[in-house]
């Protein structure tokens, strides 16, 4: 469970609710992201990445995630990152995100690297088809990432190479 008093971004059922149509097959239009997914159950997926990560010993490269039951509706609740911003805000000029942000983390860029290396890793690990450069983010300072947006894991297609950071590491 997520203790305190602090912010959470909830993620209700609703948000995944494409489904695996033929027509979506035929047409490639599920290639990536929750396409990929059983409809209603991201928060299930969510909550299973915050666990995997732990349970690998990554425990703080995703925020706290848990299920809410609210008014009858399962739904996420992530620990909100006050004070983070997405890698994407920091592609102005470079186009590669790897290199970006490790501009960004200055004399944090090695353990920066390493643990963008091991979220490349687990990313692979849980099949997720929606690692972009705006599901990670960045602390104000550069010190540290975390992964976040987890809905389109664990998906019966084989597409995890959709993972940014892993694409940006070669």
């Amino acid at each position: 469970s997520i203790e305190g008093n602090g912010r959470g971004l909830m993620k209700p059922v609703s948000k995944n609710v494409q489904s695996l149509s033929d027509e979506n097959l035929e047409t490639g239009a599920c290639l990536c992201g929750e396409m990929t997914t059983l409809p209603g159950t991201a928060h299930h997926r969510e909550e299973g990445a915050y666990n995997l990560h732990m349970a690998m010993g990554l425990t703080d490269h995703v925020p706290p995630t848990t299920t809410r039951h609210e008014e009858g509706t399962a739904t996420s609740m992530q620990a909100w990152k006050e004070g983070y911003k997405p890698l994407s805000s920091l592609r102005t000029g470079e186009k590669n995100v790897v290199k970006a942000t490790l501009a960004a983390a200055g004399k944090n860029a090695d353990k920066v690297r390493a643990k963008l290396e091991e979220g490349a890793v687990m990313q692979l690990v849980m099949n997720h088809n929606d690692g972009h450069d705006g599901n990670i983010l960045i602390s104000e300072d550069g010190s540290d990432v975390q992964f976040i947006d987890h809905g389109a894991t664990f998906g019966h297609a084989m597409y995890g190479g959709c993972s940014i950071v892993h694409s940006h590491m070669h």
